[in-house]
């Protein structure tokens, strides 16, 4: 989209045996779940204009996007010899694209193929890294948008140490950086943006959301945008990061400050969700309630969330020390419970 400067797109999919359509907006956006829901009703509604067949204009076939998507990705990249790196990838359009990139690059890439949703192929990916000798490891989701990364020592690194990892990649790089991270993101990221005269920007839990405040096109938003939602771009930028800083994947995630994560859902039907988050919210009057409803004070943030889809309410709890993380989430869960098994007040 950015390429061919569009103004908006539609991507058509199937996944397991459904069809899908991916509304996108300038800059590669995706539509957002208000925007999805306005065109779904124009469209039940028939509310649009119709166009003459001939006022459609010729489908041009852009068989070649797949090689500017390729240089988009190597742009400012330099050759990287002698580094090794580790991907898992069960998407034949992500491997093929990574061994181009590595072929262009001169790195040694170790590809292998499996669905890395089980614990037992995740944990030999992880004890490969090392022993491969590899700067450091990426397990690709199916449709290449996200990675989960293992250091070159084999640790896995959670969703939410990648969310500092990301902030910290950015503000290395770009004076005055702007963070956008999600609601649940760990606290951590604003005690880092301090040290850099950065800026965190909270957006609500919504991967659509934060790809609208990224798709501005800044050096700082762009790289962003490729980290939390290009896969395989991700995994190019980081190598490029390390080779250039010449510095490992381990030294940078050891200078994310420590903190302590506990999530959990607590099953719920989709008509409780309301009656959770407002009856918390009657409790709690001095509650952010920006998305869902977020307490927060000198240790940490719980953050209480109706899960946008499935029938569960969604409980982050972030904290300076394990126990007080496993305390806030356990003190909500209960709180959670106790809201449902009284529907009267």
């Amino acid at each position: 989209m950015k390429v061919y400067g569009l103004s908006a797109a539609v991507h058509a999919a199937v996944r397991d045996s459904t069809g899908f359509l991916d509304v996108l907006t300038a800059g590669g956006a995706n539509l957002g779940a208000e925007g999805v829901r306005k065109l779904e009703s124009r469209f039940l509604q028939e509310d649009f204009k119709r166009q003459a067949a001939a006022a459609l204009p010729a489908v041009t076939d852009l068989y070649e996007y797949k090689l500017y998507y390729l240089r988009q990705i190597l742009r400012g990249t330099k050759k990287i010899p002698g580094m090794r790196i580790a991907v898992a990838a069960g998407s034949s359009w992500g491997r093929q694209l990574l061994s181009s990139a590595a072929a262009e690059l001169g790195c040694t890439l170790l590809l292998e193929e499996g669905d890395t949703t089980k614990p037992e192929i995740r944990r030999r990916f992880a004890e490969s890294v090392p022993a491969n000798g590899c700067a450091f490891g990426a397990m690709l989701d199916p449709f290449c948008e996200t990675i989960q990364l293992v250091d070159e020592r084999g640790r896995l690194l959670s969703a939410d140490v990648y969310s500092a990892l990301v902030a910290l990649l950015v503000m290395e790089k770009h004076e005055n950086a702007r963070i956008f991270a999600a609601a649940s993101a760990p606290p951590v990221l604003e005690k880092m943006a301090e040290g850099y005269g950065a800026c965190v920007i909270r957006t609500k839990d919504s991967p659509a959301i934060r790809m609208q405040g990224l798709s501005g096109g800044d050096p700082d938003l762009e790289m962003q945008f490729i980290l939390h939602f290009d896969g395989v771009g991700a995994i190019i930028r980081i190598l490029d990061f390390l080779h250039k800083e010449s510095v490992t994947l381990s030294a940078l995630v050891d200078r994310i400050p420590p903190f302590y994560t506990r999530r959990q859902e607590v099953p719920c039907s989709h008509g409780d969700k309301g009656r959770i988050i407002r009856t918390l919210s009657e409790s709690l009057p001095h509650a952010d309630k920006t998305d869902g409803v977020k307490i927060t004070d000198a240790h940490g943030f719980v953050l209480i969330l109706p899960d946008g889809e499935r029938p569960v309410c969604r409980i982050v709890a972030h904290g300076d020390r394990e126990e007080y993380a496993a305390e806030l989430s356990a003190f909500y869960d209960e709180k959670i419970r106790s809201i449902l098994q009284n529907p009267e007040g």
